[in-house]
């Protein structure tokens, strides 16, 4: 992918995401402490906007030198 398709697809993943429930599910630990997890939709779309963004700094060679 070209850098302009990269950052389209990276916006587009990124809107996705932030429309979904980032605290979504709520479980209840043995001590009686709760924690809300995100959905399964928004950590899907989370890890495919880190691909994104890995592939994206590659591309462009940050980190080498």
């Amino acid at each position: 992918m070209t850098g302009k398709i990269l950052d389209r697809r990276i916006d587009e993943v990124k809107s996705l995401r932030d429309r979904c429930k980032r605290k979504s599910v709520r479980v209840v630990r043995e001590h009686g402490s709760e924690v809300w997890l995100p959905s399964r939709r928004w950590k899907k779309l989370n890890e495919r906007l880190d691909e994104l963004c890995r592939q994206h700094l590659a591309q462009i060679g940050v980190g080498q030198g």
